[in-house]
């Protein structure tokens, strides 16, 4: 009996998401098996698609394989996105991206791409048509947005201020409560704050520095519209800081009064959410075929999520706070932007 590798490959579009898996089948025959890896986002100004394909062949090292491109992308493949509102097909583009070293080759890297826009609460179908004519197809609506309801954040209070100081050091209370409202479509979304400053260095030279906090993940387990209220601790934010600078760094760290605070909000759909919760990541060759699959005639995932900031800033006793009061960041030379 021969022994043949079968690796099913499932590379990310975005943010340099990326996946793999592999499977050794001792008896079945070669499938041509497409592999797609989508997430449409309406809040990004191109929509990125990873279409692979499985590849398998007798007596060959699975290493050997991984480093041939030919085995990796389709040559003659046709990638549409069809707006299930109106049934207008759009063809997709593709684009080189680089690629780092490692088990497979970055001599091609072919990625699947459209400018065009794509809206809100509208459905929409992948197709992947390959020259003999099959499809491989999967559906997603495109997710809408976490909306901040308070602290109010839209665009014409964009440097609305928010306070983190804690009116008594001995207190456990909340020192904030953020409210947000989501969908019914968003089955989960996580809210990170990051805080920005600048590190000046004796040079003169200046580097824009963060800390990336995390707030609350939302799980909306009855997929239902809400508003969902958040209670956030100061003593976290202060914490986050001391813990990411070393107290011998004593270059001063400017904090701009106008412009140092982002609310970061992820989120995600159900079939986004449930690939999640059930594969995990899948970062080596050595890994099982995904248990979660939305997609006809293959594999892989095609689903939603949307990602937004929210711009704000500390007020001037927060950030007094950081200079001079708290104990855990008043020795880290904190000082006001010249």
């Amino acid at each position: 009996m021969k022994k043949k590798n079968s690796f099913f490959i499932l590379l990310a579009c975005l943010f340099a998401l990326s996946a793999c898996e592999n499977e050794v089948d001792l008896t079945a025959e070669y499938v041509d098996t497409t592999v797609i890896y989508g997430l449409l986002d309406v809040n990004e100004d191109t929509q990125f698609v990873k279409v692979n394909r499985a590849f398998l062949e007798e007596n060959t090292n699975a290493l050997q394989l991984a480093q041939d491109p030919d085995q990796l992308f389709y040559s003659d493949i046709t990638v549409r996105l069809v707006d299930l509102s109106n049934n207008q097909a759009d063809t997709l583009n593709t684009v080189q991206k680089p690629k780092e070293e490692g088990i497979f080759t970055t001599e091609k890297n072919i990625v699947y791409f459209t400018t065009n826009p794509i809206f809100a609460g509208r459905g929409y179908r992948l197709e992947v048509v390959k020259s003999d004519g099959q499809i491989t197809s999967g559906r997603t609506i495109a997710l809408d947005t976490v909306q901040i309801q308070n602290p109010n954040l839209n665009p014409a209070s964009i440097n609305k201020s928010v306070s983190l100081t804690r009116n008594n050091g001995q207190t456990i209370k909340p020192d904030a409560k953020l409210t947000f409202r989501h969908s019914e479509r968003i089955a989960e979304f996580k809210v990170d704050l990051i805080f920005f400053y600048t590190e000046v260095f004796p040079n003169g030279a200046e580097e824009v520095k963060y800390v990336r906090v995390p707030i609350s993940t939302v799980v909306n387990r009855d997929l239902r519209e809400e508003e969902v209220t958040v209670e956030f601790n100061a003593d976290k934010f202060y914490q986050a800081i001391a813990n990411s600078i070393d107290p011998n760094n004593q270059n001063p760290k400017e904090i701009d009064g106008n412009s140092n605070l982002i609310f970061d909000i992820y989120a995600a759909d159900v079939d986004f959410d449930f690939y999640r919760e059930i594969n995990g990541p899948l970062d080596g060759i050595a890994q099982v075929r995904p248990e979660y699959t939305n997609i006809e005639n293959g594999i892989g995932l095609f689903a939603s999520r949307s990602h937004v900031f929210a711009y704000s800033n500390l007020r001037d006793e927060s950030r007094e706070r950081i200079r001079t009061i708290d104990p855990r960041t008043s020795n880290l030379n904190f000082v006001p932007k010249n």
